[in-house]
């Protein structure tokens, strides 16, 4: 009678057991994708404060570097407009690049884009501080680099905002996507502030600080997946 009792007690269970794992099992995935998601949202915006630090690092130096080596106030605002004009193109472009080859490589090659691109401007104003050219030649040389940077500097700003599409819902998107607005704007503040604090060692000291900040946004350990 005991052996029937525990027999039956066994089938009874059974059913329940596979049930049971099974649940135990999506929770387990669930609260693993939902950290996998937070985690890559918290890299994002790590990666998005260096990038703005560095462009506004960047912007601190270049008006006082370009007035150094001689460019008047309205020859530096119509080559920093031609520089910027890629912006317009690039940014639509790498967006459709994301959605193909993923979120993290076209992230990444936004940020080393702007770190080589800032390096080239430092280098183009450095040979004209130097006399390596004359000022005509800094004038497309500067120009030239610049759109270098913008060209793929943007790169940034649509594969960031598709990877939080991709891992939020509906209902987070724009908290998600404020994330994003707030690594940006705060990378904008402590820029100038480093800037300040870093100002009695030299523009170009400055120049080159901007580039070690992106490149260090930059570093493949730390993109976010997708």
């Amino acid at each position: 009678m005991q052996e029937s009792c525990a027999t039956t007690k066994m089938h009874a269970c059974l059913p329940w057991r596979p049930a049971l794992n099974l649940s135990w099992r999506v929770d387990l995935l669930s609260l693993d994708a939902q950290q996998t998601k937070s985690g890559g949202k918290l890299i994002l915006a790590g990666g998005m404060v260096l990038f703005a630090i560095a462009q506004s690092l960047l912007f601190v130096v270049i008006a006082p570097l370009a007035q150094s080596v001689g460019m008047s106030e309205v020859l530096f605002g119509v080559l920093l407009t031609v520089g910027n004009l890629p912006l317009i193109f690039a940014a639509p472009f790498w967006g459709r690049k994301s959605d193909i080859w993923g979120r993290k490589p076209i992230f990444l090659v936004g940020l080393f884009g702007s770190g080589v691109g800032t390096l080239l401007i430092a280098l183009v104003l450095q040979g004209a501080i130097d006399g390596w050219y004359p000022v005509a030649w800094v004038t497309v040389m500067f120009a030239l680099a610049r759109a270098a940077y913008s060209a793929t500097a943007t790169a940034v700003y649509p594969s960031s905002s598709g990877y939080i599409a991709d891992v939020t819902d509906r209902a987070g998107r724009a908290q998600g996507m404020a994330v994003i607005g707030g690594a940006n704007s705060l990378g904008g503040i402590l820029g100038p502030a480093i800037g300040g604090g870093l100002a009695f060692l030299g523009l170009l000291t400055l120049a080159c600080a901007a580039i070690g900040f992106v490149f260090a946004g930059a570093d493949p350990t730390s993109a976010p997946s997708g």
